[in-house]
């Protein structure tokens, strides 16, 4: 029998790369895996040399972890940045600390900034299963480096990839998956997510606090171990407010926290939207910025509320017992939590604010309508001041309509008696210069006509800015003003088509009125739009002998033929009314930057009737299309207005959304033709399928039937070609050009610019009809380019 023999102890990976950081004379290593519980997502396992360990558990949940800590799969093994500090790949991604902090500035800064990584090295394994990355080895550097040591990394890389097994086995047996405690904790998140109605402040107190409840349930925190808190976001005084909380908490412990100046852990969870997990309140650097919550907490879990990018507040968990209640997986369990929470929160304050936006629109189109057909004078105008005055809370209101034919205002509305439109604004007043610079003012602390205060707003960064650009401002305000005891006062400017049309004022007696926040100018620039539609038509109607020829001008301007640009997309349009006017209309928005969202229809009738009917679907679009991503909910909102006002026809919404790794295509149809999608391998499909959910039965039918939506992936090269049923129907009725016949016209031209192609099509039409066309043709070709 052979003699055994005591093997030498085998040396932890730990130990490995902690000499091996030595060896590279680096500052620092981390050794991230795949985590098997999480797709896409990275754990650091080892961090020799990190000083600031705490937030990394940022990296943990977002899906920009894979992004952040991997890159692109661009098939190299090793990447060497010579000089981090100006690269974001090591960068983390987080808003930019406000000036004026206080605090600690380095817990605020970037990884590289926290601890002084000059430059750094990534090396990457793939795996031989799935060929994606399962391992990657940062080497950091306090200093810029030109030149590394490739050859003493890749050995390192390698001693730890060959023991990749075992590392990831160890991992999850000292971090199991918590089933259970996922499933306690998501039960009132998933409640709160299936209302979908309108909740009221207490109702939605009541479900946070369910959720904090089951939170510290679930990591055994009582009264006696421990608190909770949830704090929700004032963006306007850009401060965290506790809402709930459970259990004791200090005497001193804040109500609010400043967010902007960096005031408590909470401020930093808040501007760098991640999570953080202190394990040693005492021994870590944040106690630095700690503001005392529970009495005498040794360790703190805070996770952001987060619905998109969106911020709604910060949950926070604090215990005073040890060992630490909380892991890694606690970090993940409950951000997702916590984002669920958030996005049931915005869903409902969404369905809140839709539900008046519904009703403040069927105002809106009440007036809209009354311009078309009915010749008043200046009635709609004093009405929709009226609408103003109550919506924005104001004393009153007046609106100054501008003739660029005079170059001079001509006439208004106003809310308030005695108001005499012939005493129109000063050739060097505030209407004039608001007109001119197209930027809102607010005027406040009028003390005389030459004492008071004023700011400028700016719609890039959507806040008060007292810099004035441009000319000088005007010296006094109008007398009037005095008279009316007006002490503060916002002017709009009212604009359509980047022209302006007029300029609205709304009064505050009260000189202890706040500037406007951003949701109330947000509102007031919708109110702005609709005034200048009912501005516009009504100038139209003054300009034009009959009212056809002023609505086939105004439908000119507001239905855009041609080019469409921007946003990874490059199209064209071609519209072709059977009349002067037409019913077809087609429109888009851009959303945030990352969406754009189209509407295609056809309203029932032609030439003015057929307009008549399209307007209130085209303003009810432009007042929703902005406030959701969802296809099915913006074609829902046109739903009650097509209902009561008997708005017959088809329509179809879809969105491409670029907001992740590759564009996505939504859809949803109300009896209108699917879209064709031609693919870059050659193939077409409609979408979305006729006969799914997504298709719902045409519009003004008050039918109770179910709306949907479908989802499909594009690429670049891809053809997304829309249309209206003047189209496929053009040509005799034994020989229509139908489906195929659009398909053809476009494989004719397989390299083709969107604009070739919509005219290809046109022409097809246009032969096949051998004379006039019998129904509103409209074409619409969208090319995915990047």
């Amino acid at each position: 029998m052979p003699t055994s023999r005591k093997s030498a102890k085998k040396v932890s990976p730990e130990k490995i790369l902690s000499d091996g950081k030595g060896h590279l004379r680096a500052s620092s290593c981390i050794f991230y895996i795949r985590d098997p519980w999480w797709v896409d997502q990275f754990v650091p396992i080892f961090m020799p040399g990190v000083e600031i360990t705490e937030p990394m558990h940022g990296f943990v949940f977002p899906s920009s972890s894979y992004e952040r800590v991997v890159g692109k799969d661009d098939g190299k093994e090793e990447d060497y940045f010579p000089d981090t500090a100006s690269d974001e790949s090591l960068r983390d991604q987080t808003i930019i600390p406000p000036s004026g902090l206080t605090k600690e500035p380095r817990l605020f800064g970037s990884f590289a900034e926290r601890e002084s990584v000059g430059s750094c090295a990534r090396l990457r394994h793939f795996s031989k299963v799935d060929g994606k990355v399962d391992a990657v080895l940062w080497i950091n550097f306090n200093k810029p480096r030109r030149r590394f040591e490739k050859q003493k990394m890749r050995e390192l890389m390698g001693v730890l990839v060959a023991r990749l097994e075992e590392i990831a086995e160890t991992h999850q047996r000292e971090n199991p998956f918590p089933i259970t405690q996922l499933t306690n904790i998501l039960k009132p998140a998933e409640e709160l997510a299936r209302i979908g109605r309108p909740l009221s402040e207490v109702g939605l107190t009541w479900y946070l606090d369910k959720i904090l409840v089951s939170l510290l349930r679930a990591f055994g925190i009582s009264e006696e171990t421990g608190i909770g808190s949830i704090h929700l976001y004032d963006p306007v005084r850009q401060v965290l407010v506790r809402e709930i909380h459970k259990g004791v908490i200090a005497k001193d412990a804040p109500q609010e926290q400043d967010v902007q100046s960096g005031q408590g852990v909470l401020s930093w969870v808040a501007l760098k939207r991640r999570a953080l997990l202190i394990v040693d309140l005492k021994a870590s650097p944040f106690s630095a910025i700690y503001e005392p919550i529970a009495p005498h907490a040794v360790s703190e879990l805070a996770v952001p509320m987060l619905a998109g990018d969106e911020l709604l507040g910060v949950v926070n968990l604090e215990s005073v017992a040890r060992p630490c209640p909380f892991s890694a997986h606690s970090v993940r369990t409950i951000w997702y939590t916590a984002s669920q929470a958030a996005i049931a929160c915005r869903l409902a304050q969404q369905i809140s604010i839709a539900e008046v936006q519904v009703e403040r629109a069927q105002r809106l189109l009440e007036l809209a309508h009354e311009s078309v057909v009915t010749a008043e004078g200046n009635k709609p105008l004093e009405r929709l001041a009226e609408l103003a005055r109550d919506w924005l809370q104001a004393s009153g209101c007046d609106i100054w309509k501008y003739s660029e034919e005079r170059h001079s205002f001509a006439g208004s509305g106003a809310s308030y008696e005695p108001h005499d439109p012939s005493s129109l604004p000063r050739a060097d007043g505030w209407s004039h210069h608001v007109r001119r610079h197209g930027k809102p003012i607010w005027i406040s602390n009028v003390a005389g006509t030459d004492g008071f205060d004023y700011k400028y707003w700016s719609r890039d960064e959507e806040e008060w800015r007292s810099a004035p650009t441009g000319e000088p401002p005007v010296s006094a305000v109008n007398q009037r003003l005095i008279d009316l005891g007006v002490r503060c006062e916002l002017g709009m400017p009212i604009e359509v088509q980047d022209r302006c049309v007029g300029v609205a004022w709304l009064k505050y007696a009260d000189e202890r009125t706040p500037e406007p926040s951003l949701s109330n100018m947000r509102l007031a620039e919708g109110f702005a739009a609709q005034a200048g539609l009912i501005i516009d038509l009504l100038q139209r109607q003054e300009a034009a002998k009959r009212k056809g020829r002023a609505l086939t001008e105004y439908m000119e301007r507001i239905l855009k033929v041609g080019p469409v640009k921007g946003n990874g997309l490059d199209g064209y349009v071609i519209r072709r009314p059977c009349g002067d006017v037409g019913g077809d209309f087609h429109v888009w928005e851009v959303i945030d930057g990352k969406r754009t969202s189209f509407l295609v229809g056809d309203a029932e009738g032609h030439d003015i009737m057929g307009a008549l009917q399209m307007i209130p679907m085209l303003t009810t679009f432009n007042g929703f299309s902005k406030e959701s991503a969802s296809t099915k909910h913006i074609l829902w909102r046109l739903l009650p207005v097509c209902d009561r006002w008997e708005l017959h026809g088809t329509a179809i919404c879809f969105i491409v959304d670029r907001s992740g790794k590759q564009p996505l295509l939504f859809a949803t149809s109300a009896g209108h033709p699917s879209l064709i999608i031609f693919k870059s391998d050659g193939t077409n499909f409609d979408f979305p399928n006729s006969d799914g959910v997504a298709n719902r039965g045409i519009l003004g039918f008050a039918l109770d039937t179910p709306m949907g939506e479908e989802m499909c992936q594009l690429s670049p090269g891809d053809l997304i070609i829309a249309y209206t049923d003047g189209v496929s129907e053009a040509g005799s009725h034994a020989s229509p050009v139908g489906r195929r016949g659009i398909v053809d016209a476009v494989q004719a031209h397989p390299d083709g610019t969107p604009e070739t192609i919509a005219k290809a099509i046109e022409q097809k039409i246009m032969a096949q009809s051998g004379g006039p066309l019998q129904d509103d043709a409209t074409i619409m070709v969208l090319r995915v380019v990047q």
